[in-house]
């Protein structure tokens, strides 16, 4: 079965990981068998060279033996501009692929963020488990989403925004 354009680019990606590690096929064998997951010589060849698919234990066990994430094998060294196929007919900008594979905005914008970060990232800030006072003025609070909104709009990482915010409010008191 032919492989799509992310497993071509995992395949890409597993190489390049290996070779910037300075294993050869025969060591990041004889790692992964160590870590527990048995993948031989010829399978690894198979992945690196697009005749095998690589599923989730091996990704896993790949990103850990390689030291990257497996996001890194799904998406490697791209800038944030440049365009990643991920099926054969959905493609986007590698930023919006990025803030996806971490939870941080969903691919499809119909969706509403909130509920979906509340889903894929439930230990996210701003999500249940941050408990609001009852009374805090809805006109405020409805205020404050909407700039949270407008920033994100324009490409501000909110997390950063708020590590910031954080950051600055004990030099204003003092």
């Amino acid at each position: 079965m032919k492989q799509g354009p992310t497993g071509n680019r995992v395949a890409s990606n597993v190489k390049e990981a290996r070779r910037r590690c300075g294993f050869d096929l025969k060591e990041l064998s004889a790692r992964l068998e160590r870590m527990g997951h048995q993948l031989n010589f010829n399978g690894l060849s198979k992945i690196e060279n697009g005749l095998r698919r690589v599923d989730t234990d091996d990704l896993v066990a790949l990103a850990l033996v390689l030291d990257v994430t497996p996001d890194w094998l799904l998406v490697g060294d791209v800038t944030d501009d440049q365009p990643v196929r991920l099926t054969g007919k959905f493609e986007t900008t590698a930023r919006r692929v990025w803030r996806w594979l971490v939870g941080d905005a969903p691919l499809k914008r119909d969706l509403a963020k909130a509920k979906w970060r509340a889903t894929v990232r439930p230990d996210s800030p701003g999500l249940p488990g941050i408990h609001l006072p009852t009374d805090a003025p809805k006109a405020l609070l409805k205020e404050a989403f909407a700039l949270f909104e407008r920033a994100e709009a324009e490409g501000i990482d909110l997390n950063g925004l708020v590590t910031l915010y954080e950051w600055q409010k004990p030099l204003e008191e003092s």
